[in-house]
């Protein structure tokens, strides 16, 4: 497929930069395909590649303090993941799983910092998402500070206030990723979210009341 020839995202890595610097970036690293469930990047780890999504959705997941995981966001083709490990060398600060067939190119970082020192505006845009994605990160606290996640008669599964988390996860995989309503529609939340009671309440912030 001629992925320089696809409309990105906007607000995604591959739809922020100029067609030139789009190709560039198109052409470091390995293409790379993934099953549903396969672990990209393992929180904690130390390796450093960037991962640039050309089709499919990940979710990028963290262990809270209580041990659960939890959905800190969603992203699709066009996006960049691995970014922070791939800049300053520190651990991975979270999980990334493919939610279904994925293809991605693996950039390693010697490459990526090339392209960024000949790039600029490769660099300009890489910096705005993560500052973009830190504002929604402050946002997201302060909009499920104390959440508490309740039964609807419609839940599938009881207590865990099933229906609510869908809702608010379809929004927040809009706002993070910037994907058209359309292909959100297709998607659903619940591909990513579909792996075990105890994990759908944290996607959103809430917890289980009593």
């Amino acid at each position: 497929m001629p992925y320089d020839s696809v409309e990105w995202p906007a607000h995604s890595l591959l739809g922020a930069v100029p067609s030139e610097a789009r190709r560039e970036l198109l052409g470091l690293g390995v293409p790379t395909r993934f099953e549903a469930g396969k672990v990209l990047i393992g929180e904690g780890a130390r390796d450093r590649h960037l991962l640039v999504l050309l089709s499919g959705f990940a979710k990028v997941t963290a262990r809270v303090e209580n041990g659960e995981e939890s959905l800190l966001a969603v992203r699709v083709g066009g996006d960049s993941v691995g970014e922070m490990a791939a800049l300053d060398g520190s651990p991975r600060s979270a999980t990334v799983t493919a939610c279904g067939p994925l293809t991605a190119r693996v950039v390693q970082p010697a490459a990526l910092h090339a392209l960024l020192a000949k790039r600029p505006e490769v660099h300009l845009a890489l910096t705005g998402i993560l500052a973009d994605r830190l504002r929604w990160a402050n946002r997201r606290r302060l909009d499920f500070k104390g959440g508490v996640c309740r039964s609807a008669p419609s839940d599938p599964i009881p207590g865990c206030g099933y229906s609510d988390v869908a809702f608010r996860a379809r929004s927040q995989v809009m706002v993070t990723s910037r994907t058209p309503p359309r292909q959100i529609q297709y998607f659903g939340p619940h591909r990513c979210l579909r792996r075990g009671r105890r994990q759908l309440p944290a996607p959103v912030g809430g917890r289980r009341s009593g």
